[in-house]
């Protein structure tokens, strides 16, 4: 019997030359469980700032799509001799992975918050968290907190590119419900990114600001708290910030030092009040008004852009 001379399919699967697919915008679950945790902890009536400590360690090792403790290059595939590039800065964690090794200079070298808040960074992850939140006995809250990496430039006037990768997740949450208490007034939640250039004090080691420019994750804008149109959950928003999306240029001179940051900053405000204009007291479980933001710095990249005066 003859055989059968009809070609044979090619059997290369069809995945290996199909691109992996790019993940939906939509929040992650390891996102959304942080959020839930965190949600449950704020909505007490009995909430203080205290009460986030349980979440810290949590938050520090968030991961945001993808995180930041993962080598940056495949430690069985770094070519022999490869140095570190100069413009790549990096959380501490990096120390851990294989070769090259980023030597001290290139780490993230401070972490900061807004003194007696629950918003907390740091420099050995890249994660940094902000948090805001107000009571019907106060009119507003700000929270902040930031890393960033130590840069000396070597020209005497130079423009300075910085360029910080940034994956955040914001959770929030705008609800009142007094009823059959009638009320009036607005409120609104907010959550910015902001990148920024401090010059350090040769005297004291204290930073001055230099130059700083806000991008916008998140803004509910003025909504009418009397309205019946916010349900009682709290919201979730995840985006990531790539290559240049926040990309800012600096210009800095040489024989100084400067503080190159970036800061994640929640702001939440209100003006309501009874009908008839009287403050409210204050209830947990029935005026619930919050911010807050964690986010993952897995890299920045910060390099001499243009020399003006060499």
């Amino acid at each position: 019997m003859r055989k059968s001379t009809k070609p044979r399919r090619n059997r290369t699967s069809r995945a290996s030359s199909t691109p992996q697919t790019i993940p939906l915008g939509d929040t992650s679950e390891a996102a959304n469980r942080l959020a839930l945790k965190f949600d449950k902890q704020v909505s007490t009536a009995a909430f203080t700032a205290k009460s986030l400590a349980k979440l810290q360690s949590e938050i520090a090792g968030a991961t945001i799509r993808g995180g930041s403790a993962a080598p940056l290059f495949d430690p069985n595939k770094v070519p022999p001799g490869l140095s570190w590039p100069n413009a790549l800065y990096v959380p501490g964690d990096q120390r851990s992975f294989g070769l090259p090794k980023p030597p001290a200079d290139h780490l993230y070298r401070l972490a900061w918050n807004i003194p007696g808040t629950p918003s907390s960074a740091s420099t050995e992850t890249g994660a940094v968290f902000s948090f805001a939140g107000a009571k019907t006995t106060e009119r507003g809250e700000i929270g902040e907190a930031g890393v960033g990496i130590l840069f000396s430039p070597q020209n005497t006037l130079s423009y300075v590119r910085f360029e910080p990768d940034v994956d955040c997740a914001v959770t929030y949450r705008t609800y009142a419900n007094f009823w059959p208490d009638l009320i009036a007034g607005n409120f609104r939640a907010r959550a910015s990114l902001l990148t920024a250039a401090w010059e350090q004090s040769p005297i004291n080691g204290s930073f001055s600001l230099v130059r700083w420019q806000e991008n916008p994750v998140l803004d509910t804008f003025s909504l009418d708290a009397g309205s019946n149109a916010f349900a009682n959950v709290p919201s979730v928003l995840q985006k990531s910030f790539r290559n240049s999306a926040l990309g800012t240029t600096f210009l800095l001179q040489n024989g100084r030092t400067y503080l190159l940051g970036v800061v994640a900053r929640t702001r939440v405000e209100h003006n309501v009040t009874t009908n008839t204009g009287k403050v409210l007291p204050h209830d947990g479980n029935k005026f619930k008004l919050y911010s807050s933001m964690v986010c993952q710095v897995p890299f920045i990249y910060a390099a001499v852009q243009t020399v003006l005066i060499p």
